[in-house]
C-alpha cells in the first residue's frame, strides 16, 4: 500500500501555505494519514487560533469519509443522513464544511490534507491544488 511520506507532506503543506500567502491568506494546514492520524502540521503567521483545530478536523474528516468535506456539508444538516452521526462521531466529531480533501493513491485513499483560513471555497481550493500529483 502507498504510504503518505513526510516528503510529501511537505510538499502539499508548502504548496498550500504559498498559494494562501499569493492570497494574503494566514491559514492553518493539516494534513493526516489513512487513519486521520496526524502526519504533518503548518501555520502562517497570523492565522486565527481556531483555524490549528479546523484544519485538522478537516484533514481527519475526508480521510475518515474518503470524501472532500465540501461534499459532506448537505449531509449534515438537521434531518440529513449523516447529522447525529457528524457531531457524535468518535474520536473527533466530523467536520463537513469545504477545506478538507482526500489524498488519493493507486489503491485508494492515503490521507488528507485540511485548511482552514479563509472561506470554505477557498480554504477548499487550497487543499485540492496543493494536494494535487502533477508536480
Amino acid at each position: 500500500m502507498e504510504r503518505l511520506d513526510q516528503a510529501r507532506a511537505a510538499l502539499i503543506i508548502r504548496r498550500a501555505l504559498d498559494d494562501a500567502a499569493v492570497r494574503g491568506l494566514p491559514i492553518a494546514v493539516a494534513i493526516v494519514d489513512h487513519a486521520g492520524l496526524l502526519v504533518a502540521f503548518a501555520r502562517s503567521d497570523g492565522v486565527a487560533p481556531v483555524c490549528i483545530d479546523a484544519a485538522i478536523g478537516k484533514a481527519y474528516t475526508a480521510a475518515m469519509m474518503r470524501m472532500a468535506t465540501r461534499d459532506l456539508a448537505a449531509l449534515a444538516l438537521p434531518g440529513a443522513a449523516l447529522h447525529a452521526f457528524a457531531a457524535t462521531h468518535q474520536p473527533r466529531p466530523l467536520m463537513p464544511i469545504g477545506g478538507g480533501v482526500p489524498i488519493i493513491g493507486p489503491a485508494g485513499c492515503i490521507g488528507a490534507v485540511g485548511v482552514s483560513g479563509g472561506s470554505v471555497d477557498v480554504d477548499h481550493a487550497l487543499a485540492a491544488d496543493a494536494s494535487r500529483d502533477d508536480g
